[in-house]
């Protein structure tokens, strides 16, 4: 067993080591031994294991709970360490190739978190013999389309050739050194426009806590695989291929990114039927140190019941 290192003390017990061709990561397993279902949960954008360990906490509750590392997030190593380009395909190559390693034949529960659904999407897209193994597919402010973002033309441009110029290994090196230097993300990053509704309302603990976590993160996440994943985020069209699922969507009523409107309407476009949750959510995703009670409002008691039964 391989101990975290991003600890915020609540996986340490439950790290192993993966490994997908030359690249090598991390999974969290958490065992249930009084409940055969097995989830398998994918992290979204600029995370982690520890990131999300409230979440996975909540989870096992109904049973046995797998987390693996995504190329280039969490610490594990990045597609450019063996020539290939994090794209959403080659991530979904990885996730279908994780499945086939650690599940073979048995049926799981899927949730994917942001990011994490845009991969599971395209995997189930290009895999669609993975279908049968599904008992429940779950989504969490998960998107499918560039067209789903709530950002006004101006930000979806700039943000667009921002990523274009920094996604090269001199800028994406100036990148990683100067701007995420710890001093300037502890000085500059929490008035980010992004980043800012993340740390509101916060006393000087819970600040210099999260502050120094939001640090950690940005240490171990590769940038050039965040840099080239956010570009494809604003060229995205999931939408295109059908896929033989019931959705089990959980959408925030107040989402900072997303129109709500235009995630649904595209989701229903690539699933036979979709199941819709909005839950009280004041931004896109929970905080990044989410406690397992806080992470049990991402689960609508509708799920909870389907978790308890299936």
């Amino acid at each position: 067993m391989k101990k975290s290192f991003v600890t915020n003390g609540l996986l340490t017990n439950h790290i192993e080591t993966i490994e997908y061709k030359a690249l090598v990561g991390r999974q969290a397993k958490l065992l249930n031994q009084s409940k055969s279902l097995k989830i398998v949960f994918i992290y979204g954008h600029h995370s982690s294991l520890e990131r999300v360990a409230g979440i996975l906490l909540a989870l096992n509750d109904f049973g046995s709970v797998y987390c693996p590392d995504l190329p280039g997030f969490g610490g594990m190593t990045s597609f450019y360490q063996i020539n290939q380009l994090p794209t959403i395909d080659n991530l979904a190559d990885y996730l279908a190739d994780y499945l086939k390693q650690h599940f073979d034949g048995q049926k799981i529960v899927l949730i994917g978190l942001s990011l994490g659904f845009v991969i599971i999407t395209r995997m189930l897209q290009k895999y669609p013999e993975l279908n049968q193994r599904i008992k429940l597919l779950v989504s969490i402010v998960g998107f499918s389309s560039y067209l789903d973002f709530n950002f006004s033309k101006l930000r979806h441009t700039s943000y667009y050739l921002g990523s274009i110029v920094l996604d090269n290994r001199f800028f994406s090196y100036f990148f990683a050194k100067i701007i995420l230097n710890s001093w300037f993300l502890r000085l500059f990053y929490a008035h980010t426009y992004n980043a800012k509704t993340k740390f509101i309302n916060m006393n000087k603990t819970e600040f210099n806590q999260k502050i120094a976590f939001e640090i950690k993160l940005w240490k171990i996440n590769d940038v050039r695989t965040w840099l080239h994943t956010a570009r494809e985020f604003l060229t995205l069209d999931n939408t295109s291929i059908k896929i033989n699922q019931t959705l089990f969507y959980v959408g925030a009523k107040n989402d900072n990114y997303f129109n709500q409107t235009t995630v649904m309407a595209n989701f229903k476009k690539i699933f036979n039927s979709v199941q819709i949750y909005l839950i009280n959510l004041t931004n896109h995703s929970p905080s990044i140190l989410a406690t397992k009670e806080e992470a049990l409002t991402l689960i609508p008691a509708e799920l909870i019941k389907l978790l308890e039964t299936i």
